[in-house]
């Protein structure tokens, strides 16, 4: 399939050139029509923020359409992300698939969690917080959501490194090795790795990062509702 990029094609349309309106850094409203995206600066960011990291990763291709498939309908979503004290963060935008165009048995069996339960949180924080461990906050920069499989390669990786799904939560990967002990809470695409020692910690994080494009967060102190102090 032919697209402007596979050409090196960067130029913006000349048809939006003109029309993008709102360029500052205030906080644009969260837009009610595709058309406002096109207007509006920070949405723009937002959307290649999202492009970038489906390419960066390698969990995104265009291609032709394959004969006698169901297409599954894709969505925008936009919002605002905010911090720990509700102030804003940045514009987020997300291509999500629409599960109404779905057919079970057809274009899907299972699905994979990508949402931690708040049991599972309460537990493993309070374990890191009796024993002092500290407590890393990291976000996978790899927004693949239209089949989750971004998500899904994640899970299949962490399995290579010796880290097990725990029976009660998918979102929670456990990895236990003499008296070594590291935990990962996966929340879509944020991450909270846990482990007994600073080293453990270095080397998981390399393995990681090696595979998948990352953003550090730094220690953690609030997790979804959650304070870590």
């Amino acid at each position: 399939m032919t697209t402007h990029s596979k050409h090196g094609i960067v130029n913006p349309n000349p048809k939006y050139h003109d029309q993008d309106l709102h360029t500052c850094t205030s906080i644009s409203p969260i837009p009610k029509n595709p058309v406002h995206v096109v207007y509006d600066h920070n949405w723009k960011n937002a959307l290649q923020e999202e492009f970038d990291a489906l390419i960066d990763n390698g969990t995104w291709d265009l291609v032709p359409r394959p004969p006698n498939v169901n297409i599954i309908c894709s969505l925008r979503i936009f919002w605002h992300k905010t911090k720990s004290d509700g102030s804003f963060e940045r514009h987020k935008a997300r291509l999500v698939g629409d599960g109404k165009t779905q057919r079970e048995g057809i274009d899907c069996d299972k699905s994979f969690s990508l949402v931690v339960k708040p049991a599972t949180i309460r537990v493993v924080l309070s374990i890191a917080l009796s024993k002092s461990w500290p407590i890393i906050n990291w976000m996978l920069k790899m927004h693949s959501y239209m089949s989750f499989y971004g998500l899904k390669r994640f899970a299949d990786f962490v399995a290579t490194i010796v880290f097990a799904h725990s029976k009660s939560d998918n979102s929670l990967f456990i990895y236990r090795h003499d008296n070594s002990t590291a935990y990962i809470l996966l929340y879509v695409d944020d991450i909270v790795l846990i482990a007994s020692l600073n080293s453990l910690r270095q080397h998981i994080i390399s393995q990681i990062s090696s595979e998948f494009a990352m953003k550090d967060l730094g220690k953690l102190s609030y997790f979804f509702g959650y304070c870590c102090y």
